[in-house]
């Protein structure tokens, strides 16, 4: 009788780094890029040095209807943890000014070269600041994630409510960890 085919044992995760680390290329070496050992994912993030980030850490609750109100076309500083994403997704690859991931690499004052479109959204009593148009929440996601302080905004008008009867969120929050990453 034949002995029953073996089966192969996986590797021990010290075991799997070293041979990752054994693939990796020389420096040099153009024809192959390395595997980024240093990403995490957004779990990890979020339970780690992202903590600040989540949803139980966002403070703020929006301005009073009377305190001031800006006219289109203003231009101001806001502070970033005050602008709420005015969609719910944001693209990574793909659009203005450059790709999320290159965005992140951005030193704080390179943010500062860009203005983002803001609109003051009206909810009941108070009001809050939000990004209008895909480049500024792109934007304001790669602020958030970098941990910058303020940003530039031209004041503009709050997009239009396609059926006012509906109740429904005008804004996404100010969180990052609500807004869904696409590709």
């Amino acid at each position: 009788q034949a002995a029953p085919p073996s089966r192969a044992k996986p590797a021990e995760p010290k075991q799997a780094a070293e041979q990752a680390q054994e693939r990796q290329a020389k420096p040099g070496d153009d024809d192959w890029t390395p595997m980024n050992l240093d990403k995490i994912d957004r779990r990890t993030f979020f339970h780690t040095t992202g903590k600040g980030h989540t949803f139980h850490n966002q403070e703020t609750d929006g301005k009073k209807a009377s305190e001031e109100r800006f006219e289109l076309g203003s231009r101001i500083q806001i502070q970033v943890n005050e602008v709420h994403f005015g969609n719910p997704r944001v693209r990574l690859m793909q659009g203005e000014p450059a790709p999320v991931n290159t965005m992140l690499k951005w030193p704080p004052e390179k943010f500062d070269e860009h203005v983002i479109e803001c609109a003051q959204i009206a909810m009941g009593d108070y009001w809050v600041w939000s990004a209008v148009g895909i480049p500024s929440n792109r934007l304001l996601y790669a602020m958030k994630r970098n941990e910058v302080q303020t940003l530039n905004a031209v004041v503009v008008a709050p997009p239009p409510v396609a059926n006012p009867d509906e109740d429904i969120d005008l804004t996404y929050g100010t969180s990052i960890q609500g807004i869904q990453l696409v590709p």
